[in-house]
């Protein structure tokens, strides 16, 4: 209750450096609901524990869904044809990625190509699609 909205803002955006420093994908991911940056979240489920990427504006009434990590490397491996994930090879290789309403994300790579993913599921799995040649 001591807490002002300035103190509150500052921890946050303290936590969200700390946090991205000690995470995989750091700042690389931006919400396109509100464009702040993705934080990795861990959340306990029926099946065990899963890291999960959430705006970090989710508490605050950003309405944008998380994504689980593990879904997030096997989707960049695959996308990016890297055969097995390393996240040093999608930091030289990408500029930046943004998670966007309607579980579309997209990913712009150094080398200037847009890459739309349509992401599919969540009680089934997830999935996605290609959609950067379809607009």
């Amino acid at each position: 209750d001591s807490w002002d909205d300035a103190r509150r803002e500052k921890n946050k955006k303290w936590m969200h450096a700390y946090h991205s420093s000690k995470t995989v994908f750091g700042d690389m991911i931006t919400c396109g609901c509100c464009g702040d940056p993705i934080r990795k979240y861990t959340e306990k489920y029926r099946g065990g524990i899963a890291n999960y990427w959430k705006c970090i504006r989710k508490e605050g009434g950003c309405k944008q869904t998380g994504l689980r990590e593990d879904f997030l490397q096997k989707m960049l491996t695959e996308v990016l044809d890297l055969g097995k994930f390393d996240i040093e090879k999608v930091k030289n290789m990408v500029k930046c990625m943004t998670y966007e309403e309607n579980r579309r994300f997209s990913i712009v790579t150094k080398d200037g190509r847009t890459i739309r993913l349509k992401i599919r599921g969540k009680n089934d799995g997830y999935s996605y699609e290609d959609t950067s040649n379809s607009e």
